[in-house]
């Protein structure tokens, strides 16, 4: 569907997007919206939707809504391996193999853990191994998304309608 530059770009962003919300959100999700729109123009509306939930709240607000959404719920937490494996030895197993990946690639988790969806998103980003790519999309990321979506109960979450825009895009990225 999307060129691999173009959904490489697309995944950076949404970890922007997806991590604690920075004055400059708004932004962030505008320009992803026009990543977005040539790939998936589903999920460029979605990412709309977005954008105007969030264009009128302030950024108290969006921190918030990012704390009650990601911190508080744990049908959203932004943990892969949790939403793939829960709380069990499978899940330390899945981060230990991350961080070996990360390791090998050079690339560095900071202070969080391997299984973040922003983590997985930038390391993504840089990836050049395509074959590990479509592994981590297909059978951590899309699956762990599919059950975050879920976990929403409410349609005025701008946080909901860029996981499920996400979801699209990373569904539909065909050969990465």
């Amino acid at each position: 569907m999307g060129n691999e530059a173009t959904v490489k770009s697309i995944c950076a962003l949404m970890a922007d997007i997806l991590d604690y919300p920075k004055p400059d959100l708004l932004d962030r999700i505008k320009k992803c919206i026009g990543l977005v729109s040539s790939v998936d123009p589903k999920a460029a509306t979605l990412l709309e939707e977005s954008h105007s939930l969030a264009n009128g709240m302030s950024q108290e607000r969006m921190e918030e809504i990012y704390t009650a959404t990601f911190d508080l719920q744990v049908v959203c937490y932004p943990y892969a391996g949790y939403h793939l494996f829960g709380e069990n030895h499978k899940r330390g197993a899945f981060m230990v193999k991350l961080k070996e990946h990360y390791r090998v690639h050079g690339f560095s988790t900071g202070n969080e853990l391997p299984d973040h969806i922003t983590l997985i998103l930038r390391f993504l980003a840089i990836l050049s191994d395509k074959d590990l790519a479509r592994v981590l999309i297909d059978e951590c990321l899309i699956p762990a998304l599919k059950k975050m979506r879920e976990g929403f109960r409410e349609n005025s979450n701008p946080y909901r309608k860029i996981i499920e825009g996400l979801s699209r895009v990373l569904e539909g990225s065909g050969p990465f």
